[in-house]
């Protein structure tokens, strides 16, 4: 997988070392969404501005001519309202332009994305006509900004479409508000046709520069995978010299986990790309990509754990030069070099174990001084296999079956259907918003009504949004009766890609802190470029491709830079001054304050019920693959794609409650802290959970026929673990006292174990290659219990073992 080339043809592996700033680059941004948004954006504003300067120069549209006899005074007026009636038709294709290049991502298909863009006008407009109406009667026109806003927003059950539409329908209205004392409902025709420039150009730029090619945009999130996996590999390198208890040491651990979690995150993205037919050539088959990255993904992932346990282990130097010789070799990547060194690495500790040299190591580590090593190095081969496997896989040869392959993980047939266990939103993973709505609709056992009314999330964000923006209008009003849209519009943003409260409160936040900052900035930016319109222009591009390229990092970039690029707008109107700067700052913490306040109070939706969702999702993935494995275990014969499909859908639960729980203030049930253990322990308890989940694919790869004595033995077991984590599932439902307990199974899976060893009467001779999987598979149950039942106490939920008489909480 690491050295598939272009066009999606494996390639001979790459001698030359990719630099590490180029893997970094290409890695924090997958398939470089965040960079090709950014600039799409930037570009088609910045043709917009010409071609709306152009079209104004052209036509005089809303143009004034000063009479003859005109004073210089009033000749400089007209050059004035001329000269903000320019800015307003840039303003107006500008906006046009951003939410295009925002929405474009949105719609899954060619055809419906220009049918979209077709589309733009027809809220816009129409929002300028109620705003330029209702203009000159202030009381009807602030009523009309909220009201239109909570529709709009309702808007949001039709999909990209009504997204787009409400946003629009709001901004038309809000324009037409500010601009019905300079233009008058009559003059709505050139407002069209500058709106109209605005979708054309947006179309270009979608359709030419930025052509939305699916096969282009999988090959772009490859790309970024493979620097994903050399930079896991690389970290993984790194820590090797260092010994995870030294503070060094745990950084290095930490930041590979994080590289680990988001080498995943490029993986779930892959998949949910493949659900589209047009994303790969003639020839090739989701299946086959889907498994190819999956065994990848999960070689490096256990590559890098023993490479967590070898760093802290005495190893020989022979030892530890073969374990790094392979680390580097896949860094570069040359997988070939890598085997060679993985299979040294085999032959060394074979030589070391019969000349007595592994005794300090097995000292430190017991029967792992050996395994541990040697478990390295099937990591590795496994990863150099998955490659194999994809190289093998030409067009011309994909649909050979499991027999053709010398791959144990043989890839799928190319007819076998795919679904993808997650869906982007707008290129992404869609984070906490599925588990979040979720949530919305599902109505709570306890507390006040308000509180307990399960609702769609776009109707709860309307009515939520309703309020803030009619406190932020009545409150901003009294700051300034003129810029009181500052106040609206941080309170309407607050609300935008927000998900639950715990998000709402942190948009919020930074929209205050990004303002500050961007405050100083834009202050002095603006001193600096004064009046030079080329200059302030760059100066307004530059600003919102950084505060765009930036936005996913911290919502915070993209305030500073919306704040820099108004104050130079200002600047073009002859209206800007460091006051005018500190009542955008009082405004903004206005809104922020009124936004925060209805997140909490008009039908709030807390996080605490967020992360019993995205828990409960995340246990019956996890009871999933339980369930998979077992009966693959207990059935020879089963095809273990159920298996892999139940571990992805772990992988996008896990993801989920990622997203769910770093804002979260409170857990099952308790009270949770950003930086409090408890919050540690669900994400602890989780990621051991999922770890020893995805080993199950690896470990039940050949089934063992079992007795019936064994057989029986082990459904007991699989029942157990399947009826404990049924009722962990449950407490997640609601928030009440657990009316049950969490019985461990792991001593029945231990039963099955003993059962199953080389030298138990039970266990017919000739088995003890085929046992070590099995044995293996065993021991991840256990081990997937045992995080299971951390989770259960983490909420409140007794635990008992079965050889322990009494309940432990």
């Amino acid at each position: 997988m690491l050295v598939v080339g272009h066009n999606f043809r494996a390639g001979a592996a790459i001698s030359k070392r990719v630099p590490e700033w180029v893997d970094r680059f290409l890695g924090s941004d997958p398939g470089l969404g965040r960079l090709r948004m950014a600039l799409q954006t930037v570009v088609t504003i910045a043709v917009i501005m010409a071609a709306e300067w152009l079209f104004v120069r052209w036509t005089g549209a809303l143009q004034t001519t000063a009479p003859a006899s005109a004073s210089p005074e009033q000749k400089a007026q007209v050059a004035a309202l001329n000269h903000g009636l320019l800015v307003v038709a840039i303003m107006l294709g500008a906006v046009v332009g951003m939410l295009a290049s925002f929405g474009a991502p949105m719609f899954a298909r060619k055809r419906d994305q220009l049918l979209g863009f077709l589309g733009l006008p027809i809220p816009l407009v129409a929002g300028l006509s109620l705003g330029l109406a209702l203009g000159s009667h202030r009381t009807l026109a602030l009523i009309s900004l909220a009201v239109v806003l909570s529709v709009g927003t309702y808007c949001r059950r039709f999909g990209p479409a009504g997204f787009l539409g409400g946003n629009l329908m709001f901004m038309g209205d809000f324009f037409g508000f500010f601009l019905h004392s300079e233009i008058a409902l009559g003059d709505l025709g050139w407002l069209t046709a500058e709106i109209v420039i605005g979708v054309l150009v947006a179309i270009l730029a979608q359709f030419t520069l930025f052509y939305p090619s699916r096969q282009a945009a999988l090959n772009r999130m490859l790309r970024s995978y493979r620097a994903r996996a050399r930079d896991v590999a690389r970290r993984s390198r790194d820590l090797l010299d260092r010994s995870p208890e030294t503070p060094a040491g745990e950084r290095e651990v930490r930041a590979l986990r994080r590289r680990l979690v988001q080498l995943n995150e490029a993986a779930l993205m892959i998949d949910a790309q493949l659900d589209d037919a047009s994303t790969l050539p003639a020839g090739w088959s989701a299946p086959i990509v889907h498994q190819a990255v999956f065994d990848a993904e999960l070689a490096l992932t256990n590559m890098s754990r023993f490479s967590e346990r070898l760093a802290g282990l005495p190893l020989p130097a022979s030892v530890r030069e073969h374990v790094r010789e392979a680390l580097d070799a896949i860094t570069v990547p040359d997988l070939a070099r890598a085997e060679a060194a993985a299979r040294a690495l085999v032959e060394e500790v074979d030589r070391l174990e019969r000349a007595g040299g592994m005794g300090e190591l097995e000292h430190a580590a017991g029967s792992a001084g050996a395994v541990v090593p040697r478990r390295f190095a099937g990591s590795v081969m496994a990863l150099v296999s998955a490659s194999g496997a994809w190289s093998r896989a030409t067009p011309e040869h994909g649909r050979r079956t499991r027999a053709d392959l010398t791959s144990p993980s043989a890839l799928p047939d190319a007819d076998v259907d795919f679904e993808a266990s997650v869906a982007l939103a707008a290129g992404w993973l869609p984070g906490s918003a599925p588990v979040s709505a979720t949530a919305s609709l599902e109505a709570e056992a306890v507390g006040p009504w308000w509180v307990r009314i399960g609702m769609p999330p776009y109707v709860r964000v309307a009515i939520q949004m309703g309020v803030a923006v009619t406190g932020a209008i009545l409150l901003g009003s009294l700051l300034s009766e003129r810029r009181f849209y500052w106040a609206v519009i941080a309170a309407f943003v607050t609300f935008m890609g927000a998900n639950n409260a715990g998000e709402q409160l942190r948009k919020g936040l930074m929209r205050v802190l990004g303002t500050l900052v961007g405050v100083v900035l834009g202050a002095v930016i603006a001193h600096t470029v004064a009046d030079r319109t080329l200059l302030a222009i760059a100066v307004i591009l530059f600003a919102l491709f950084l505060g765009l390229y930036l936005m996913r990092i911290s919502y915070a970039f993209m305030v500073i830079g919306i704040t820099v690029m108004v104050s130079q707008l200002y600047v073009e109107l002859g209206e800007f001054s460091d006051s005018l700067l500190l009542l955008r700052l009082e405004e903004t913490m206005v809104g922020a304050a009124v936004a925060a306040i209805a997140a909490l109070c008009v039908l709030p939706l807390h996080t605490k019920r967020v992360t019993r969702v995205a828990a409960r999702e995340y246990v019956q993935a996890i009871a999933a693959v339980a369930d998979e494995a077992v009966a693959r275990l207990l059935d020879a014969e089963r095809p273990i794609a159920p298996l892999r499909k139940a571990i992805r859908d772990t992988d996008a639960a896990y993801q989920a409650l990622l997203a769910a729980v770093p804002q979260v203030r409170v857990s099952l049930p308790g009270v949770l802290g950003s930086r409090d253990p408890v919050r540690a322990q669900i994400l602890h308890a989780a990621a051991a959970g999922r770890h020893y989940g995805r080993n199950l694919i690896v470990d039940t790869e050949i089934p063992v026929p079992l007795d019936d004595r064994q057989r029986a033995a082990l459904l007991l077991a699989g029942d157990q673990l399947s009826t404990s984590l049924s009722g962990l599932a449950e407490l997640g439902v609601r928030a009440v006292e657990p009316a049950g307990e969490y019985v461990r199974s792991a001593a029945l899976f231990s039963l099955v174990e003993n059962a199953c060893a080389p030298d138990s009467p039970a266990n017919p001779a000739g088995h003890r290659t085929e046992i070590t999987g099995l044995t293996l598979a065993l021991r991840d149950l256990q081990l997937l219990d045992g995080a299971m039942a951390s989770l259960a106490q983490v909420a409140g939920m007794p635990v008992r073992a079965l050889d322990t008489p009494a309940a432990v909480s």
